[in-house]
């Protein structure tokens, strides 16, 4: 993704990566203007250095249902999903393309407490980050995540390939993805309990 650093894990927590595996990597260009460039893309692993006591694992929360009006200045779009065992969060991302906005995650708690987890007020496709939490936060099984994204597909905003199309989801930068990421781990360490499995939504 344009302008994201490299992601690293705390002490201890690590993402598997099985012996014999295949990597796939689905790259995004941000060419807006269509111009011929080449790619440059390269991969970097490091391997854990200390015995791994957490793995880590990536859920998916995304929205592909929407449509976003011709010159719509403000445009919400919303995607939930309860999660069905308790989760350690250790880092957030927000995705969205050249009409994205804005983003939030809410956590409403099975007590009934609702507490704002990440908030992206300025969204810039062209410099998007993954954010480490400075300490990993414990959520309940039950915890239900509202995700609230805000589209600008109006005149004013200068990276809108063109304010006339009505616009729904779709991988090319040209169209618009509403993505929520969360990596996490399973509380309970893998020395005393099978390492976690990849959740997607």
């Amino acid at each position: 993704m344009p302008g994201h650093l490299p992601e690293t894990q705390p002490p201890g927590y690590a993402v598997k990566i099985p012996a014999g595996s295949y990597l796939r990597f689905d790259i995004h260009y941000s060419n807006r203007l269509g111009e011929p460039v080449k790619d440059q893309t390269s991969i970097g692993l490091v391997f854990a250095k200390e015995p791994v006591k957490q793995e880590v694992a990536l859920l998916d929360i995304e929205n592909e249902l929407f449509l976003i009006p011709p010159n719509a200045p403000n445009h919400q779009v919303t995607s939930c999903y309860t999660l069905p065992k308790p989760v350690i969060a250790l880092a957030l991302t927000a995705h969205m393309h050249f009409r994205g906005k804005s983003m939030m995650t809410e956590a409403l708690y099975p007590d009934g407490r609702r507490e704002m987890l990440f908030n992206v007020p300025h969204y810039d496709f062209r410099w998007q980050r993954t954010y480490s939490l400075r300490r990993p936060k414990l959520l309940p099984k039950g915890t239900k995540l509202i995700i609230t994204a805000q589209f600008d597909n109006s005149a004013n905003n200068p990276l809108n390939p063109d304010p006339s199309k009505t616009i729904r989801w779709g991988e090319p930068s040209g169209d618009e993805m509403m993505a929520f990421w969360m990596q996490f781990s399973d509380p309970n360490p893998i020395e005393t309990k099978s390492a976690v499995a990849e959740t997607k939504h």
